[in-house]
């Protein structure tokens, strides 16, 4: 199937919207289709929901995205939009070191890394809690917590921070937005 760009564009910015509304909670991409092979088909879909010719985006094996919308590419430190296409702690961890946070004048300037990586990733347990969360609750994210590290550094001024779109290879999308606070699950406070 082919991504119809305004009846699968609606959906998946309805579907973002959920999940920027339920943080932590997985809400299902699968009715949104693409024919873009060579990056996940979850990952070409949020890049033709998310990017158009007034955006920005960066990352690595994403450059069809930019022919797919007319996005530039810029520098990760100046992109709106982060890609991360494949699952490593390391690079999932750089990008929320490079990534824009905003400035106080403008903190809507923060950028959101949109990362790829496969449901079943080893990881450990984490408690979310923040906006849109009701009561805490319990997550399981991918890796081992260099990542998370990372975003809390990134997301310890707010406004200022940077937000997360973790896409799955179930078709489902997890939203993290900067007002989310993680704590391991280990740790108790």
């Amino acid at each position: 199937m082919k991504f119809d760009p305004v009846h699968d564009s609606q959906a998946a910015h309805r579907a973002l919207v959920k999940a920027f509304s339920y943080p932590g909670a997985p809400v299902s991409l699968k009715e949104s289709m693409t024919g873009a092979g060579e990056i996940p088909w979850i990952m070409a879909v949020l890049g033709q929901t998310l990017l158009d010719p007034e955006t920005s985006f960066s990352g690595r094996g994403v450059a069809i995205l930019g022919e797919l919308t007319g996005a530039r590419r810029k520098p990760e430190p100046e992109a709106a939009f982060v890609f991360v296409n494949g699952w490593d702690e390391a690079v999932w961890s750089d990008a929320f070191t490079r990534a824009g946070r905003g400035t106080l004048s403008d903190p809507h300037l923060g950028a959101t890394i949109v990362a790829w990586a496969e449901r079943e990733t080893p990881g450990r347990a984490w408690t979310a809690t923040g906006p849109g969360i009701e009561k805490p609750l319990a997550l399981f994210l991918p890796g081992y917590g260099v990542w998370v590290q990372a975003r809390a550094e990134a997301c310890k001024e707010f406004p200022l921070g940077v937000d997360l779109i973790w896409a799955r290879d179930d078709g489902t999308v997890v939203a993290l937005p900067r007002t989310t606070r993680l704590v391991s699950a280990e740790r108790r406070e």
